[in-house]
């Protein structure tokens, strides 16, 4: 039987055992633009990846001169690089073993904002309409982020620099406006500021898409829409494929569809 004195130091030694943090390594470097300018107050997360977790990290933020250093538990991350609010940088991650100091550089592409607002036919901004950014050479979609309009229908979104696109202003589903696209953007290194998007009223036109002769849905059907008066496509109509159930909905303007 242990004595009392002994119960409380070794009641102090396993306390203090589990008061020492698990081993930790420093992580340091540089955070520049393509021009090696180092780029201040970009964010550093560390994800765990055994967890899925952001993990807590001292002073992980980039200082003036673009410099960062902080430390980290051994293991196996995805470390995201997030440019201060307001920076015209990409985002960007990059996944790293961590098992020693180790010194981790990197270089931040920069873009260029395109800015407007998008307005119903009385001038009211629209809300959560989704735009996305076609390269009007190859038809890719980057599919850049932050790309919907606020409650006051304002977006600022930053895309690749020294390209054209076709920009098509798409409204979230449920909304009864018609969407509209604009075609050959030219996008250099200056912000963009677009005139208002105008979207016109339009009306709902919704079916079901189902195998001949059955009751099964046909999922993933592209619905086009060809104005019959004149036989030009929409060239590109918002939410136009069914979903699961095979049911599919999209908007337009008043006329003759075929």
């Amino acid at each position: 039987m242990c004595s009392p004195g002994l119960s409380v130091r070794l009641l102090a030694m396993v306390l203090a055992a589990a008061a020492v943090p698990a081993e930790a390594w420093t992580v340091s470097g540089h955070i520049r633009d393509g021009n090696g300018v180092g780029l201040a107050g970009v964010d550093l997360d560390f994800e765990d990846q055994s967890t899925g977790s952001i993990i807590v990290t001292p002073n992980d933020n980039t200082d003036a001169g673009g410099f960062y250093s902080t430390t980290v538990p051994a293991g196996d991350y995805r470390i995201y690089f997030k440019p201060a609010a307001g920076e015209p940088y990409f985002a960007d991650k990059d996944d790293r073993t961590i098992g020693s100091d180790v010194v981790v550089d990197w270089t931040l592409l920069q873009g260029t904002f395109v800015s407007g607002y998008v307005v119903d036919e009385f001038g009211t901004g629209l809300f959560g309409v989704d735009l996305n950014f076609y390269n009007s050479a190859t038809g890719e979609n980057p599919g850049y982020a932050g790309d919907n309009t606020d409650a006051a229908g304002f977006y600022q979104v930053l895309v690749d620099q020294e390209m054209t696109f076709d920009i098509l202003y798409r409204p979230s589903p449920g909304d009864p406006h018609v969407e509209l696209e604009v075609t050959g953007v030219p996008v250099g290194v200056t912000e963009v500021s677009m005139p208002n998007a105008v979207l016109a009223g339009g009306h709902f036109v919704t079916g079901t898409v189902r195998r001949k002769g059955t009751t099964t849905p046909v999922a993933g059907a592209d619905i086009d829409a060809v104005d019959t008066a004149t036989g030009l496509k929409i060239g590109r109509l918002g939410f136009d494929n069914t979903d699961a159930t095979g049911n599919w909905q999209v908007v337009l303007r008043p006329g003759v569809w075929d």
